[in-house]
């Protein structure tokens, strides 16, 4: 929650206790993604260049081998950043550990059938630079499911907008439509769905197995409103929309977060 500034309250008063509470809070901001005044964009593509906060450290390319909080293991992502929820056996909450059943299904490069969590590997993403795919099957993401990504701002003044960019790739082998829509939230609780350029609905007529950029999003949510210390979050709903039969798969890619920050505040004349 944040509190109004009362007239004569020191402003470095206010910074001194944004730097306390980080230093006495040392889970936040070096378990999930971390964005500053001073480094205020993260870029997140699923290659060995993803933050250690997202994914595995050392840094690796993510293959499909599931979440664990700060894994060590290569090819997993950061639990601490990622929770997901219409999976199963049970949802992913932030913290948790799913190495097994429907989260951990490998690296892929072609059409797959066992609903779950995959690293596509195939044209035009590389075993070295994959992409984050999902193939709604059975009980996974039916009808509806959603991937949530988690940051923190460990700067010293609220995160007053946020810039989304993001890709949107899909196989549109399958004759069922299905919607893949943008999310905000400042608390994890209560979502504002973007809407508009946010909002993605795969094909309800099969073209093909050639997978392609059904959408390159980039976004600027005005009003953020994340204060120092504070979490933010970025999700991804997945929903059938329309048709019958099997489901294509979705791929998320290059994902880059940029925060626009409030200016110091200045003492009272």
């Amino acid at each position: 929650m944040m509190y109004p500034i009362r007239k004569g309250f020191s402003c470095k008063l206010v910074r001194s206790v944004a730097l306390l509470l980080v230093i006495i809070l040392p889970g936040i901001g070096f378990a999930q993604v971390p964005l500053t005044n001073v480094a205020p964009t993260v870029t997140i593509d699923f290659s060995n260049t993803t933050p250690s906060t997202v994914g595995s450290n050392p840094q690796s390319a993510f293959s499909g081998a599931g979440f664990s909080p700060n894994p060590t293991q290569a090819g997993r992502l950061n639990s601490n950043a990622w929770s997901i929820v219409g999976q199963e056996p049970t949802d992913l909450n932030y913290g948790g550990t799913q190495t097994g059943n429907d989260y951990s299904l490998g690296a892929t490069a072609i059409a797959v059938a066992q609903g779950g969590i995959y690293a596509f590997t195939g044209a035009p993403a590389s075993a070295g630079n994959p992409m984050l795919m999902f193939q709604q099957s059975g009980g996974s993401f039916v009808p509806n499911g959603s991937v949530t990504l988690r940051f923190v701002n460990n700067g010293t003044t609220p995160i007053s907008a946020m810039q989304v960019k993001y890709k949107v790739y899909v196989r549109n082998d399958q004759s069922r439509s299905t919607s893949f829509n943008l999310e905000w939230s400042n608390d994890g609780v209560n979502f504002t769905p973007f809407g508009g350029a946010g909002n993605y609905t795969t094909p309800a007529t099969g073209t093909g197995s050639a997978v392609f950029l059904g959408s390159d999003v980039n976004v600027n949510i005005a009003g953020f409103g994340v204060a120092a210390t504070q979490y933010g979050y970025i999700r991804w709903t997945i929903s059938d929309v329309g048709g019958s039969g099997n489901r294509d798969e979705i791929m998320l890619d290059d994902i880059e977060l940029t925060a626009s920050y409030a200016a110091p505040c200045t003492p009272p004349s």
